[in-house]
């Protein structure tokens, strides 16, 4: 089956400062009435950019913990979350967006990051990162 209509979404990320859940449910909703396919959510072990906090006082909400708050009062929307899997064990991965697909009613989706810093690393106490390709390969690699 082939689909002549382009898909179409939106990002989150621009909620601003500090994001309060109640935001990105009114920004999902207004995204759902304009007849969008998706909404997305970065998420990220990194210190920098979409992580938990960046230094400047930017608060960052896990992606798929807010997603499944979004899910509850959206009814069409796709939801995709920016999960990482460098750091992550593919059990959890799994469990965690079988989660938001089940509690969306089957509109979950999943956007594959890796982490390559050497920070993101120490946050876990892990080795430094291996290389990009390697990461991307593993990533990629794990089942859902």
């Amino acid at each position: 089956m082939s689909r002549s209509t382009p898909i179409i979404g939106v990002t989150l990320d621009t909620a601003g400062r500090n994001p309060t859940a109640r935001q990105l449910v009114d920004l999902a909703l207004t995204a759902e009435r304009g007849n969008l396919d998706f909404v997305s959510l970065d998420d990220g072990f990194d210190p920098s950019g979409a992580r938990a906090e960046d230094g400047a006082g930017r608060v960052h909400l896990d992606a798929l913990l807010a997603l499944a708050h979004v899910a509850a009062a959206t009814t069409t929307i796709g939801l995709i979350a920016t999960v990482t899997t460098t750091h992550t064990e593919p059990f959890h991965v799994s469990k965690n967006i079988a989660t938001l697909d089940h509690v969306s009613g089957g509109r979950a989706g999943w956007l594959v990051a890796v982490s390559t810093t050497a920070a993101a690393a120490d946050r876990f106490g892990r080795r430094a990162p291996a290389p990009l390709e390697d990461l991307l390969a593993e990533g990629h690699a794990r089942p859902v």
